[in-house]
């Protein structure tokens, strides 16, 4: 006998499960079914398998079949002069903040000559 949440096979593009294996127990511990999806591809205590009818496959971790997340947000309007200085200060503060020198990769940061969409870590 095995401990369900001890084997991962999310993502897989599993199309059946033999129903032997789901008898006694909810198979979405063990995957989300097909028409389900949760960042984790099964069932936890704290999160739920969300539905989307597009999901062919057990344990997708995003929904739809292009593999992208649905979007949840508009679209960001494109930047202002004012809006992207507010951004570089907000930036430099978080790499600070999170160890950037220290960090394994860190391209560009807080160089002035680089654009902050350039910057890479």
């Amino acid at each position: 006998k095995f401990e369900v949440e001890s084997i991962d096979l999310t993502d897989n593009h599993i199309q059946a499960i033999d129903s032997s294996i789901c008898t006694d127990i909810d198979c979405d511990p063990l995957l989300c079914r097909p028409g389900t999806y949760n960042s984790e591809g099964r069932k936890t205590p704290e999160l739920p398998c969300e539905e989307c009818e597009e999901n062919e496959y057990y344990g997708s971790l995003l929904c739809a079949v292009s593999r992208t997340p649905r979007p949840t947000i508009k679209p960001a309007t494109p930047p202002t002069p004012s809006s992207l200085a507010n951004e570089r200060e907000i930036l430099e503060t978080f790499y600070d903040d999170c160890g950037g020198p220290r960090w394994s990769r860190s391209d560009n940061w807080k160089d002035k000559t680089v654009s902050i969409c350039d910057w890479f870590g």
